[in-house]
Order: structure tokens, then C-alpha cells, then sequence
């Protein structure tokens, strides 16, 4: 199976990149080339080189469709010459689902969260991460509709069980 290096265009291109740095310094075209952009615009899926000038794109295509509309002073930079490109930014901390679970969940995480529920700080032991838990249960108004939370990460937090998750919330459907 082949594998492929996805390479985010946004954060990579916009960044001086080694040989380019003084022709994007000096407002002078970069082109970069690729085995394969991934676009994203439904009219132009695919491209093997884009041209970026002061951290804006400003052709997308083949290489020669795009040395044509940089102009000569475009300079051609090839680190990403045998991999595929993708647009974008992902940060994989943000994932959607994780983002409309949080408004509804209640977050014992780790690290501090600013939730829509308001400030979580972050608890990295099995005595906060419990009692954190068992203040979330014993807060709970609603005991027919399940408690979610979320964070919960087993190296710092210790142990989970069913056993333990109903000696906790002996009337109240917990999920972790």
C-alpha cells in the first residue's frame, strides 16, 4: 500500500520554506510544486503546483499554467515534489463530533477546557478525576437521561469499571 504525506498547504506555503525565503521576502512569487494539490474547489480538484506571493495564493494548476500567470520572477521551490497536499488547516484537537459533545457533556479532562458550560480545570489523578465525577453525578437533577462526560484518560485517572461507575451512581446511567 502506498502511503501518502498529507502536507497542509495553508500553514506550510505561508511559511518561509528554505531556498524561497528571499524571494518571498521580497514579494517576488513562489511556486511550489507537488506530486499532487488536493484543492478542494469542485472546479479544479487537482493541481501539481500553486504559486503563493506575500502569504496569498495566486495560481493554481499544472506547472506551466502556473509559471504563466507568476511571471518571471517566480522562483520554483520543490519540498513537496513527491508528496500529496492537502488545503487546510486540521487540527485534530477540534474534531466536530468532539466540539457538539462538549456542549451537552460533562468535560473531566487532563487539561483545562473552557466548555459552553463554562471553566473546566483540568484534574491529572484518580482522586480528583473521581470526586470531579462524583460531584458531577450527585449534581445531577435529571436521574433518568444519562450523564456523559468526557476526558477521562486511564494513565493519569486510574482505573474504570462498570462495577466502579455503579458503586458511584448506584440511580444514574454514567458514560465515560
Amino acid at each position: 500500500m502506498r502511503t501518502i504525506t498529507a502536507i497542509f498547504i495553508l500553514a506550510s506555503l505561508c511559511m518561509p520554506v528554505h531556498a524561497s525565503t528571499s524571494a518571498a521576502e521580497s514579494g517576488s512569487p513562489v511556486i511550489y510544486t507537488a506530486r499532487e494539490f488536493i484543492t478542494m474547489d469542485p472546479t479544479k480538484p487537482r493541481a501539481s503546483a500553486v504559486a503563493v506571493r506575500d502569504g496569498k495564493f495566486i495560481a493554481v494548476g499544472t506547472l506551466q499554467e502556473v509559471k504563466a500567470a507568476a511571471g518571471a520572477t517566480a522562483t520554483i521551490d520543490a519540498p513537496l515534489s513527491d508528496k500529496v497536499a492537502i488545503a487546510g488547516f486540521i487540527d485534530q484537537h477540534v474534531h466536530p463530533m468532539l466540539a457538539s459533545m462538549t456542549t451537552y457533556t460533562e468535560v473531566i479532562s487532563i487539561e483545562d477546557w473552557e466548555a459552553s458550560g463554562g471553566f473546566s480545570p483540568g484534574v491529572r489523578d484518580r482522586d480528583g478525576y473521581r470526586q470531579r465525577l462524583q460531584a458531577a453525578i450527585d449534581q445531577r437533577g435529571i436521574r433518568t437521561e444519562p450523564l456523559l462526560t468526557w476526558g477521562y484518560h486511564h494513565y493519569f485517572h486510574g482505573g474504570m469499571s462498570r462495577e466502579l461507575l455503579n458503586e458511584m451512581a448506584k440511580d444514574l446511567p454514567v458514560i465515560v
